[in-house]
């Protein structure tokens, strides 16, 4: 038994003692909170609380801690791969976009008009593709950034075409860096 002496909230009784006793079973430890009053040269107990620390909790947290580290590895990489399938799969793309990386996730950025970036889709529960737009603002409070297209990952080259000509004014039919006043 562990003995030790503390002050009660608001009082200075100098006979209170506390213990704590400790018995160790398999996956909790039984603990009890002894207040001993001190009566002559002898303590005896006054009040007893009983003190059960589970430790199956605190490994189950961990177990938890662990599955939801891996559940968001997994996820970083299904949208890894479906942007590395993206780009694979759509190759007119390179002459028209450079490739950037923000904060460890890369994107495919078209000069000052907009960008394509993969991101995992909280309410579909899966990676997409998303087609976002730059927008010019003066406002601070207005965002800069507005996606157009939640998921474009399932385009053809034709309808991804068709896409980026209306969301975002950028033409694959026409040469990279066009711009209208251009000859061609």
């Amino acid at each position: 038994m562990l003995f030790f002496a503390a002050s009660v909230a608001g009082t200075a009784r100098k006979n209170l003692r506390f213990a704590i006793s400790s018995q160790s079973v398999t996956s909790c430890t039984l603990s009890s909170l002894y207040c001993l009053r001190q009566l002559g040269d002898e303590f005896c107990i006054f009040e007893q609380f009983p003190l059960v620390i589970d430790y199956s909790v605190v490994i189950r947290m961990s177990e938890k801690r662990q599955a939801n580290r891996i559940a968001a590895l997994q996820k970083r990489v299904e949208v890894a791969e479906l942007f590395r399938d993206f780009v694979r799969d759509h190759p007119r793309l390179y002459e028209y976009t450079n490739m950037k990386s923000y904060e460890g996730v890369p994107y495919l950025e078209f000069e000052e008009k907009g960008f394509i970036k993969a991101a995992w889709s909280k309410t579909e529960g899966r990676p997409v593709i998303r087609l976002t737009l730059r927008t010019k603002t003066e406002d601070p409070d207005e965002p800069a950034f507005k996606t157009v297209a939640e998921d474009i990952s399932k385009l053809s080259d034709e309808e991804l075409a068709n896409t980026l000509l209306a969301e975002i004014n950028v033409d694959l039919n026409k040469p990279p860096h066009w711009e209208e006043g251009d000859d061609e």
